[in-house]
Order: C-alpha cells, then sequence, then structure tokens
C-alpha cells in the first residue's frame, strides 16, 4: 500500500484535520511543490502557505467533514519557489485510532490553464490583428471560397459592408474580374497550399477596377480547411506607375525624335549608357550597338582631346553651354558641334548628358559665304575699273611701240620691250579680274568635257613635260553639259597648272571624267604632298596665295567659273596628293 502512496505520479499528502500538520508526503508532492519528504514533516498546511487563500481551505474542510470527502476542480496553491500551481484537488476524511486524518490528492493543471490563456492570449491577439489591420483581411471556406470574416478595411475597399460579404463567395459578390486568375489559384492553393505575392485585379461593388497583392494560406479551423487572405492594395501605386511608364514614353520619344544629338556618358569610365536616334543616323549606326554585350566608350568614336577636356569641364562645374568644339571622328573626319552639357543621375550613376548640334555645314556654308562675297567686291571692282585702266594703258603702250620705230631710242628698245611687258602682264591680270565679275555674260553651249580636255591636251603636254611631270587621263563618255568653253578651259588651266607647280620633283597629273547620279564629275590630281591644314580654311579666298610669284587669283577664278556654271567643286587632299572634283549638271537634268 506505501508503494501506491509513495510511487503515484499525483502530488498526494497526508495531515491532521484538526491543526493541518503534514504526516507523510509522496515523491511527486516533494518534486512538484519544492519541499522535501523530512522538510514538509516537520510543519503544518499553514506553515508552508501552501493554499493562495487559506479561507478556501476552511470552507472546504467543513465540506468534508459533512461528507467525508470532497473534490474542486480549480484551486491555487503556492509552491515552495513561490510559483503557481493551478489544479484539481480531492480530500478524503479517514479515523484512525481515533484521530481524524486528511488524505489530499492535487492532479496538476496548470500546463493546461496556461494553454487556455495562451490560447485566449491569441485569439485576442488575432482578433486585434485580423480586424484592425490596415490591410484586406478575409477568410474563407476553400471548398466553395464563402466568406467566413472579413476585417472593415476588406469592406470598405469592395464597398460593401460586412455582413453583406460574409456568407457569400467572391463569385456571387462578383470581385473577380479574370476567371481564368481566379481557377489557377485554387489549384495552386489545392496543391501547395499556399501562394505569396500574387497581383490580382478586383471590382468594387461601383464596377471600378483596382489591384492588390496577394497572399493566401490554408488553415484547418475547427476541422474545416479555410483560406486566409491578407492583401495590400496596390491601385494608387499602378495608376502612379502607368502614369511615371506614360511620362517615360514620352521623354523617350521627345529624346528620340530630337533634331540635336543626344548621348549620356558615364562619369565613371566614359561608358556611352544611351544614345537617341539622331546619333545613330549621324553616325551611321544602329542601336543593337549600344544594347548588346559589348561596351563602347566615348573614345571608340571620338579621337579629339578638346573632347575630354570638355568632358572634364563638366565634371568640373557642373554644366557647360553652347560650346563650340572641333573634333576629329576616328574615321579622320574633322566635325565642328556647338555642344551644351549638364551632369545628371542616370538610373542611379553619375553621368553627363550631352546634346550637340553639328554645325559643319554651317561653318562651310558660312565660308563659301565670305569667299563669294569675296569675289563679288572683287568682280563689282573689276567691272567698274577694267575699262578705265585699259584705255589709258593702251594708249601708253601704242606709245611705246611708236618709240620704238625712232632711232633716237634704239639704245632703249630692250627697256621699251620690259615696259611693254609688263603692261601686257598688267593686262592680263585685267582680264582675269574680269573674269571674276559675276554679272559676266557667259555663253552657255552643250559640249562634251571629253572633247574640251583633248583640245587643251597637247598645251598641257608641253607645260608637263617642262616640269618633268607624266600625265594620264581616263577620260569616260558622258553626257554633254552646258557651258562656256572659253572659261572652262581657263578652269582646266588653273587647275592644271596649281597640280603642276605642287609636284616640282616629278610625278603624275590625273584628268578623269565619269558620270553618276549627282552629274558629270571632272577630277584633277596631283601627287604632290597635299595642302597642309594651315591654309586649307584659306582655299580660293581671293589674294591668297603660297607661291612667290603667285596673285593669290587662279582659285578664285575656278571658284568663280564654277559658280557662274551653276556647278560644284570640292577637293580631297592628303599625303598622297590632292584631287580638284567639279560637278556639272547634265543637260538632260536642266
Amino acid at each position: 500500500m506505501s508503494d501506491v502512496f509513495y510511487n503515484n505520479q499525483l502530488p498526494m499528502a497526508v495531515s491532521n484535520f484538526d491543526d493541518g500538520l503534514i504526516i507523510i508526503v509522496n515523491n511527486t508532492f516533494s518534486d512538484v511543490m519544492g519541499y522535501s519528504r523530512e522538510e514538509a514533516r516537520t510543519k503544518s498546511i499553514y506553515d508552508i502557505q501552501l493554499w493562495e487563500d487559506p479561507a478556501e481551505r476552511y470552507e472546504l474542510i467543513k465540506k468534508v467533514a459533512e461528507n467525508g470527502s470532497f473534490s474542486r476542480p480549480t484551486c491555487s496553491f503556492i509552491k515552495k519557489d513561490g510559483e503557481m500551481l493551478h489544479g484539481h484537488l480531492a480530500y478524503s476524511l479517514i479515523e484512525l485510532d481515533g484521530k481524524r486524518y486528511l488524505i489530499t490528492l492535487i492532479m496538476d493543471s496548470t500546463e493546461k490553464i496556461k494553454m487556455r490563456k495562451s490560447l485566449q492570449i491569441a485569439n485576442e491577439m488575432f482578433s486585434k490583428a485580423f480586424y484592425n489591420n490596415l490591410i484586406i483581411m478575409g477568410i474563407s471556406r476553400l471548398e466553395d471560397g464563402v466568406y467566413i470574416d472579413v476585417n472593415n478595411v476588406f469592406a470598405d475597399k469592395y464597398g460593401l459592408a460586412r455582413e453583406e460579404i460574409i456568407g457569400k463567395s467572391a463569385f456571387e459578390l462578383g470581385i473577380w474580374t479574370d476567371s481564368e486568375d481566379r481557377l489557377k489559384m485554387s489549384e495552386q492553393l489545392h496543391t501547395d497550399g499556399y501562394m505569396e505575392n500574387q497581383e490580382y485585379r478586383f471590382r468594387n461593388r461601383d464596377g471600378e477596377v483596382g489591384h492588390v497583392i496577394t497572399n493566401l494560406n490554408v488553415l484547418e479551423i475547427y476541422g474545416e480547411k479555410c483560406i486566409v487572405i491578407s492583401a495590400m492594395d496596390i491601385t494608387q501605386r499602378k495608376i502612379v506607375e502607368e502614369s511615371l511608364k506614360q511620362s517615360r514614353k514620352l521623354l523617350l520619344q521627345i529624346f528620340n525624335s530630337n533634331p540635336l544629338s543626344i548621348i549620356v556618358v558615364s562619369t565613371k569610365d566614359q561608358r556611352i549608357i544611351e544614345v537617341n536616334d539622331t546619333f545613330l543616323v549621324q553616325y551611321n549606326l544602329v542601336r543593337e550597338n549600344f544594347t548588346g554585350g559589348e561596351k563602347i566608350y566615348l573614345y571608340d568614336w571620338f579621337g579629339r582631346d578638346e573632347i575630354y577636356d570638355s568632358f572634364n569641364a563638366v565634371i568640373a562645374q557642373g554644366f557647360i553651354q553652347n560650346r563650340e568644339i572641333s573634333y576629329q571622328l576616328i574615321n579622320g573626319e574633322s566635325r565642328i558641334s556647338l555642344v551644351s552639357a549638364v551632369l545628371i543621375s542616370w538610373e542611379g550613376d553619375e553621368c553627363v548628358l550631352v546634346i550637340s548640334n553639328d554645325i559643319t555645314e554651317l561653318r562651310n556654308y558660312q565660308k563659301e559665304m565670305a569667299r563669294l562675297d569675296n569675289l563679288k567686291l572683287i568682280g563689282q571692282m573689276s567691272a567698274g575699273m577694267a575699262h578705265e585702266i585699259r584705255n589709258p594703258m593702251t594708249s601708253i603702250r601704242g606709245y611705246l611701240e611708236l618709240f620704238k620705230m625712232r632711232d633716237r631710242y634704239k639704245n632703249d628698245i630692250e627697256v621699251l620691250d620690259l615696259v611693254i611687258g609688263e603692261i601686257d602682264r598688267l593686262n592680263d591680270l585685267i582680264t582675269v579680274f574680269m573674269s571674276l565679275a559675276k554679272n559676266r555674260e557667259i555663253d552657255l553651249k552643250p559640249q562634251s568635257l571629253k572633247t574640251t580636255i583633248m583640245n587643251l591636251m597637247p598645251l598641257i603636254l608641253v607645260d608637263a613635260y617642262q616640269q618633268n611631270v607624266s600625265v594620264e587621263v581616263d577620260l569616260q563618255d558622258t553626257e554633254q553639259v552646258m557651258i562656256d568653253e572659253a572659261q572652262i578651259r581657263q578652269l582646266i588651266f588653273n587647275l592644271a597648272h596649281n597640280g603642276l607647280d605642287a609636284m616640282p620633283l616629278g610625278g603624275i597629273l590625273t584628268f578623269r571624267t565619269y558620270q553618276d547620279y549627282n552629274g558629270v564629275n571632272l577630277v584633277i590630281q596631283d601627287q604632290g604632298n597635299g595642302i597642309s591644314s594651315e591654309v586649307l580654311d584659306q582655299i580660293g579666298t581671293p589674294f591668297f596665295t603660297t607661291k612667290d610669284n603667285g596673285t593669290g587669283l587662279g582659285l578664285a577664278v575656278c571658284y568663280s567659273i564654277v559658280e557662274n556654271h551653276n556647278a560644284k567643286i570640292n577637293f580631297k587632299t592628303g599625303e598622297n596628293g590632292t584631287a580638284f572634283t567639279v560637278t556639272f549638271l547634265r543637260v538632260s537634268n536642266k
């Protein structure tokens, strides 16, 4: 019998009924309450303050005395360490040798009470988190989608009262805008039991469509599988994103349709990050060059130090505005641009936005206009002065010829011839001035350039022979052009002599004619050292010459003749020589 008492899994104690003195306790009582068997035997129930409320014991003792036994589902006791123990209490009254003893048995329910309280707290916390949450919350049955409960935010977003939603499914309420989305959601929930961060569209009572980011979890509630719904309304964010998308699209259209070249360059490594369509067209590129895996840098396209000086100026001061920059492309072509640039942040990186207006053609046009203005001025001067100068010169030359016939001037014949020669030279110069006159009448007739060149070739060959220069011709048959043969002969002579003068030590002077979509082309090419960069801008300017005995009017006359014929002239020069090309309109195009 003692083994049953001492080894019982429930705390047990025997005490005097009258004074509460503890007679004996079992091992479980010692373990649970914290008092050893010896310690407990020396104290009474009152000494160890076992009861949280001693008055409660008096009440129970009375009932035991009346009934012989009594039990109570919930009682609270104090352990030795002060911790509370909650349990089911059972009393039995026995009498031995005329004394009454109370057998006490305690069934510990502290953990159950804790669990119950924890569950109660959890329920309260869930309730508060559910109903007071600032995001959309709801619970629906997995089987049919009927809502069991929703919070106020859920109801407000859909424009319904909670009572109107609970007991109905999303299908009945017309919340889904896409039934296919609902089917996919249902399939995934049955398979995985959850969904995270899925974007859906919903429709409220007024028919307005919104957007939500939704998390769904399948839980068992009171034995039934349910869906716990939490969703965040992102309708305003979607509106802002769409607005930003439209703004970006508009900005991109403005960026690409801008007639000026625009590029974005990283300040870190001078990598070209973005370009507009004008840049692509200007440099004959395609967008795939910049969207592929290969990186393109500023120095891949521009080779002049001035580009980098301006780039560093932007980094130093934040911007530059309308700076005229002359630079050279990698292919050797020289360009002039008016550049404005500013520091910007592009996708989190510091970059330079460069807007450039290529004014190369404008500057060339301005130079050409200045040259034509000079030609016009000289033409007006020549037209006004030529006749006035020629008349007295003719008289002077005539008298000098008479002096040569008189005996008294026989010893001065040599001097007279020298003066007459200088007068003739001056007369030739006046003739050149006359050729520059814009209003000079020209006699345009359909002619073959090939025939005109071949008629001049014997004279050109004599000059070439004297300067030890070879002459080659490549004269294709072309359509006739409208020309004044006398002026074109002068044009060819001037260009040919310039070519001969450029090759004092020999070389080949080439004459070529061919026809293309621009018209009929005359090319005269030498094998000299080319035109230096210092004098390129002065080519065709009246009175500018690099020859010791030159007048500076040879090329000016050529440009004037070209203008009179409504033709075009350009040249290419380099270390291997210079080629002048004159392009005439075909007769069929006039």
